[in-house]
């Protein structure tokens, strides 16, 4: 069964082995022994060094980055750009607009393979004269929060 959470997909490696032994189980049932044992060595030696690579290999990783900012905010290719420079990937986006407060709230959710590239781009958007708030999530849990910044006269 392959179970695909909000950001993680599970059981890939298990429904690949299934598929895997229903081939074995068709070579050896249509008596082609030699078929079925190398297609054996084969599953087998990619599963041992699959198991040294994973570690290695990297990863996607995906963070919600939460933001107030003053007025219009910014532009979606220029939040697009500014993403890009640190080598995330803008997933989706949300805005909503507060005309009350005069503020705009975004929702963005980022994909990339640095971990740091989220603390870096948060850090960044933080040093914005417009930015009022800022926390960084990851898969519903705060990794980084920081306070309102407090008001310049």
């Amino acid at each position: 069964m392959i179970v695909r959470s909000r950001f993680t997909v599970f059981g890939l490696t298990t429904a690949a082995g299934i598929w895997t032994v229903a081939v074995i189980g068709l070579a050896l049932g249509s008596r082609n022994y030699a078929l079925a044992l190398a297609l054996y060595a084969i599953a087998l030696g990619s599963l041992w060094l699959l198991r040294y690579l994973e570690p290695v290999l990297p990863r996607e990783n995906y963070r919600q980055l939460l933001l107030r900012m003053q007025g219009n905010g910014m532009r979606l290719d220029e939040a697009e750009a500014f993403f890009r420079r640190h080598r995330l990937a803008l997933e989706r986006v949300t805005i909503d607009r507060d005309k009350q407060t005069h503020t705009t709230h975004y929702t963005f959710v980022l994909r990339g393979k640095r971990r740091h590239a989220f603390v870096e781009a948060f850090d960044a958007l933080l040093q914005r004269d417009d930015v009022q708030y800022g926390q960084l999530l990851q898969q519903e849990q705060i990794e980084v929060e920081a306070p309102a910044k407090a008001a310049e006269a």
